[in-house]
């Protein structure tokens, strides 16, 4: 978006109402929060398979939204995902986890138990491609121009249930020399941290070849910018720097018909890449001397201090 001004009249000491938006939590974090637990109700209305939805702020909301629904038959599923898709502002999710009524979908843990527990890649990974993209988003091959990601974690009869989750990742040089950190995030998920002359393919490899991290069901590489001690910095810096079409590297590929099919583990590069737009950040100065001021300012603050 452009924001052109030729003329601002005010009067003295006017306030623009403006939201600053970045790395989370921004202005935007809270707002957009109060605003869907406004919306929920209206949009139980319209679909009453939905149970419960939630767009994370940590990831700008658009990049990742979890909705809870009720599945009477087998793909119903699919069916409430094409309608949250097909809902207003959130036709630009990007990635859409579905999973079954009374998950905590607010909670990345239990939707990520879910997901493990549920999800077969087979059956219930759809890729939408080309589509409509929010124009925030940089990551597709063109302005607002992306693609989708469906990932259906419900309950199937019949279906197996994954075994316990993967052990803790190994050393970092145990797998690749490209290799900085690793964390689990949730079950089956792992985050990589790759150096910034990384080699994708043979980091992917090595991934897919050890013992331990090829049972992940996800491997995400992030840059070295993102925190590994920071969950709400890990989704930001996952959701807002990958692309499903081009950014999805599975351990396998197989057609069925005409549908293509992603074999796990799979590879997410989540990395920075030349073309994207870099963070917005505080200016430190600023941030200090607003720390500093606080109690003259006159804004009640939560317990333990502003964030």
């Amino acid at each position: 978006p452009v924001f052109r001004v030729d003329r601002v009249l005010a009067r003295k000491d006017a306030i623009y109402p403006a939201t600053v938006v970045g790395k989370p939590p921004q202005e935007d974090y809270y707002i957009g929060q109060a605003l869907q637990e406004m919306l929920l109700p209206a949009l139980r209305m319209i679909h009453p398979g939905l149970s419960d939805l939630w767009a994370y702020p940590e990831t700008g909301f658009h990049p990742l939204a979890v909705a809870a629904v009720k599945e009477r038959y087998r793909h119903e599923a699919l069916k409430h995902a094409l309608a949250v898709l097909g809902s207003g502002q959130l036709s630009l999710t990007k990635v859409l986890i579905v999973v079954d009524a009374g998950v905590n979908v607010r909670d990345f843990s239990s939707v990520s138990r879910a997901r493990w527990e549920n999800l077969d890649p087979a059956d219930g990974l759809h890729l939408l491609a080309p589509t409509a993209q929010d124009t925030l988003d940089f990551t597709g091959p063109a302005p607002n121009t992306g693609s989708r990601l469906i990932l259906l974690a419900t309950r199937k009869p019949g279906w197996p249930r994954q075994a316990d989750p993967p052990p803790p990742p190994p050393p970092p040089p145990e797998v690749h020399k490209d290799i900085v950190a690793m964390v689990g995030l949730g079950e089956g998920v792992l985050i990589v941290q790759v150096c910034p002359t990384f080699d994708r393919n043979e980091v992917g490899q090595a991934l897919v070849a050890h013992p331990v991290t090829r049972e992940y069901l996800f491997s995400v590489l992030v840059s070295p910018d993102v925190p590994l001690d920071d969950p709400r910095l890990i989704l930001w810096g996952w959701f807002t720097r990958f692309d499903p079409l081009n950014d999805l590297y599975p351990a396998r590929r197989e057609t069925a018909g005409n549908r293509l099919i992603l074999h796990r583990p799979i590879v997410i590069d989540a990395t920075w890449k030349e073309g994207y737009r870099k963070p917005v950040d505080f200016d430190p100065d600023c941030e200090a001397r607003v720390r500093r001021n606080w109690e003259r300012y006159g804004i009640a603050l939560p317990a333990g201090g502003p964030e």
